[in-house]
């Protein structure tokens, strides 16, 4: 096909961590089967690749980060969007679409793309239709998806001239669109199920596949069994399959679904329930419109007789993460440290980072990451489930495969061409992370049992979309889960590379100040512990908390109090093997105290969220060594919050300490589990409101700062709405004229946020 200008369109994306791009390049596969030549670039590249002023029509989607803030990717971008001197009609000749993705758990949903959204329309830019915010605390794909399936083309195509049913050139736009969405009709599914006539295709590397007008996979395909072949050196090679499974226009599978899945027969005589491998009808019973399959993009080949030294690979091929402030540097751990009672309900670590040889230097509130690594037996159980443990060590080679029909097929670059499968799947790839519906979809196809089958297209079809929620997005299960729970679905290892995304790395807050311990870096953090159940087959600790606490086992009975005592740890630990971690500081950061020891702070911070803080008052403390006027010092107020007095009031000391001394003029404390409905605060908001008298005087007469960590899905909200409250009763205002007060602190960067979910 012959494309004409009419339909070309820019699309950007702003990332900060590749979900916007992915979203974006989804865009570019769809668009072009809709008789549309999206040209697709980063932000980043403005004024180099595109200019927007001389663009008719662009479609932007956009990421947010920190509280509000641009992705990195955009910082230039966004800086000449909202150049003072530009004309009011600098876009006037401009037509956009924009997708903002955000997670309204935290402070200033979607902001970003928001202030983009208004950016543009104030430079003249016109909207071709509403733009759309996706809320990730929800789940992006709730808004995502009717945006891209219902809304953009017709939009685009309209905008640009194009009838309903051709593309720019004259021909059939059905026709040029052979991988539309399938129908799925259960009222004849058993009959080509018992028919499994299904045409092969052999491809070059010798192995069977079935042909792609079939969405039934061949139960006898060789489809994840690597072929063995003999290159011209005799050295044994082993290539993936490298299948397209293309799903045609409108693809009707027809069978009666009479034959039940084995866990139903199974539980024939039990009581039946929906869960991630059953359904119940409606959704059983009624046709499904599941997306087109993905193409195969990547193919792998193996060498037996090369074992690669793995140690020896720059991590995730050196490609940045996102948000690096420093080089990622091995550092040692110098100590660990339980900071809770055994009997808590959660296990709360202190570790203590060398970092005397980095040169780095940090702010009280600065975050770092860590680089972190899959467990070794989460590892092994995808290699063994996948049948490819015997090539989990020796060389592997990356390629794009010639004749995919993946648009601008590329090796992702965090993977790098060569590596181990064991070394990709530990370091690289996310085997946690929810497999998306195009995951699913893909799964479809190297999936044998027709109960497995027809669930697997439930979860990833539109009449799904509450299933895909309930049953995985909400217990957070991964790939392993899916797996484990679909005993027929046996997908090759290359199509794990081509859907799994980069394993990222942990963020924490430091709870050292450098002036106080130059060289150290101290932080804390909760062993996150996930139960079994929910489609989870075993408990699980968190990625990076379990690796900690599994690394640290032989410092716990060996913890230091004071720098110098620190010090000789480490030499000790220098005739040993060190135990040591790669990391990296963060940037665009604004989680500091102010340098005006003037300002009054009120830090809310329960549980590990109070981390920080410690470093606030570690340099208040060492600040205030130089002021002979304490009058002039403004109030310090903390509330803090745990579950026992006794079990997990963690730093009690170090913070009664800093009350005694006056570095903290208040330290307000409640716990949850120790007081009754009644009798006193029992979480940091109620003890907040119980003080609201101070705490608005300190806020809307003495210009002070509000810092609030932990927990963003209730915490923060319900320490937000209690300022709401305070200022509502103490001065008398509605409830909208008190949120107005509270967002003004937001917009002046009086009200910091340091949350996670």
């Amino acid at each position: 096909m012959t494309h004409g200008k009419s339909n070309r369109f820019l699309l950007l994306y702003a990332s900060q961590t590749g979900q916007a791009k992915a979203i974006a390049e989804e865009v570019a596969e769809k668009a072009v089967k809709h008789g549309l030549r999206p040209d697709l670039n980063c932000v980043s590249n403005t004024e180099k690749k595109f200019w927007l002023e001389r663009e008719s029509c662009t479609v932007l989607v956009s990421s947010t980060t920190g509280e509000g803030d641009p992705p990195d990717t955009a910082l230039k971008f966004w800086k000449r969007l909202k150049k003072k001197t530009l004309p009011d009609d600098h876009l006037g000749h401009l037509n956009y679409i924009l997708l903002g993705l955000g997670d309204s758990n935290y402070t200033n949903f979607c902001n970003f793309p928001k202030n983009v959204d208004q950016r543009l329309t104030e430079l003249g830019a016109k909207k071709i239709i509403p733009s759309t915010f996706a809320d990730d605390a929800v789940g992006l794909e709730v808004a995502v998806e009717p945006w891209m399936d219902d809304q953009i083309f017709p939009a685009l195509r309209k905008h640009l001239g194009l009838s309903n049913d051709q593309t720019s050139d004259g021909n059939s736009l059905a026709d040029s669109d052979p991988e539309a969405s399938s129908v799925v009709d259960p009222d004849h599914m058993q009959d080509t199920l018992n028919n499994r006539s299904v045409t092969q295709d052999v491809h070059e590397n010798g192995s069977s596949m079935p042909d792609g007008d079939n969405t039934v996979t061949n139960a006898e395909s060789m489809d994840n069994q690597p072929v063995i072949e003999s290159s011209g050196n005799d050295t044994q090679t082993i290539l993936d399959d490298a299948e397209e499974s293309d799903a045609k226009s409108k693809v009707i599978i027809e069978a009666n679904q009479t034959e039940p899945c084995t866990s139903e027969l199974q539980l024939e005589n039990e009581d039946v329930e929906e869960n991630l491998v059953r359904s119940l009808p409606p959704l059983s019973e009624c046709s499904l419109n599941i997306p087109a399959c993905p193409p195969r993009f990547l193919s792998l080949k193996y060498d037996q007789d090369i074992q690669l030294n793995v140690k020896s690979l720059p991590i995730q091929n050196n490609y940045p993460f996102p948000s690096a402030k420093t080089d990622i540097q091995r550092v040692t751990i110098a100590s660990a440290e339980v900071l809770t009672g055994c009997d808590a309900l959660k296990t709360a670590l202190k570790l203590t980072l060398d970092i005397s040889s980095t040169g780095w230097r940090y702010e009280p509130g600065d975050s770092f990451s860590i680089v972190c690594v899959n467990p070794d037996h989460e590892v092994d159980q995808l290699l063994n489930r996948l049948e490819v443990f015997e090539y989990a060590d020796c060389l592997c080679e990356i390629s794009v495969i010639e004749e995919t029909k993946k648009r601008n097929a590329a090796i992702p670059a965090y993977l790098g061409e060569n590596g181990t499968l064991r070394y990709w799947l530990r370091t690289t790839l996310d085997i946690r992370s929810v497999p998306k519906k195009a995951f699913l979809r893909a799964l479809v196809e190297h999936t044998t049992d027709p109960g497995e089958k027809r669930r697997l297209q439930e979860l990833c079809s539109k009449q799904g979309a509450d299933h895909y929620a309930r049953f995985l997005r909400q217990p957070n299960l991964g790939l392993i889960d899916v797996l484990l729970n679909f005993s027929s679905c046996k997908p090759p290892i290359a199509l794990l590379l081509e859907h799994l995304p980069r394993l990222l790395p942990r963020s924490y807050s430091s709870t050292s100040c450098f002036e106080v311990k130059p060289g150290w870096l101290d932080f804390v953090f909760n062993i996150i512990e996930i139960p079994a159940g929910s489609g989870r087959v075993e408990a699980k600790q968190g990625i990076c908390t379990g690796m900690l606490s599994s690394l640290c086992k032989p410092l716990l009975q060996s913890t230091c109090t004071n720098v110098s005592e620190l010090t000789e740890h480490v030499k000790t630990l220098s005739l040993k093997e060190p135990i040591q971690i790669p990391v990296f500081l963060r940037g665009n950061q604004s989680f500091h105290p102010p340098a005006d020891l003037s300002i009054p702070l009120i830090m809310i911070g329960p549980g590990t969220g109070v981390a920080p803080f410690i470093g606030f008052l570690q340099q208040r403390e060492l600040s205030l060594q130089s002021v002979s006027d304490r009058g002039s010092v403004g109030e310090t107020w903390l509330f803090f919050g745990c579950r026992h007095k006794d079990r997990d009031f963690i730093f009690r000391n170090e913070l009664e300490s800093f009350a005694e001394k006056k570095v903290l003029s208040h330290l307000e404390v409640c716990f949850s589990r120790e007081s009754p409905e009644g009798c006193g605060p029992r979480y940091v908001q109620d003890n907040l409101l119980l003080h609201s008298t101070d705490v608005v005087t300190l806020i809307l007469e003495n210009s002070a700062e509000v810092f609030v960590c932990g927990d963003a899905n209730n915490m923060a909200k319900d320490v937000k709405q209690a300022f709401v409250k305070a200022i509502e009763t103490e001065k008398g205002l509605s409830a909208k004229e008190a949120e107005a007060a509270v967002f003004d602190m937001l917009m002046n960067r009086r009200y910091h946020e340091d949350v996670w979910s």
